[in-house]
């Protein structure tokens, strides 16, 4: 198990899943607040959340390919200042999400 999640590190998988968490409550955030003054059906929203629910799986899929190593050599990454802005950012949402 401890091979996948190394895996998964290496292919930056939790660094797009957390700016997706991110860019998603931001949407969630902004379709909520302009339902009402652009006078948008109620089922607006539930669609909204259907397509981030449904594009998740399917960025994570185009991620993992598109980290695939063309000669099947593995590399090593190192955690940069964009990992360490991705970590505040999923923090701030997580401790957003326990105020509300």
């Amino acid at each position: 198990m401890a091979e996948f999640f190394a895996e998964l590190k290496r292919r930056q998988i939790f660094r797009v899943a957390a700016a997706y968490a991110v860019v998603a409550w931001f949407l969630l955030q902004l379709v909520n607040n302009l339902t009402e003054a652009l006078r948008l059906p109620d089922w607006a929203g539930a669609l909204v959340v259907i397509l981030i629910v449904v594009g998740f799986p399917i960025v994570l899929l185009f991620c993992w390919i598109q980290h695939l190593p063309a000669d099947g050599a593995t590399r090593q990454t190192k955690t940069n200042k964009l990992d360490w802005l991705l970590v505040g950012g999923l923090a701030a949402f997580v401790l957003l999400i326990d105020y509300q």
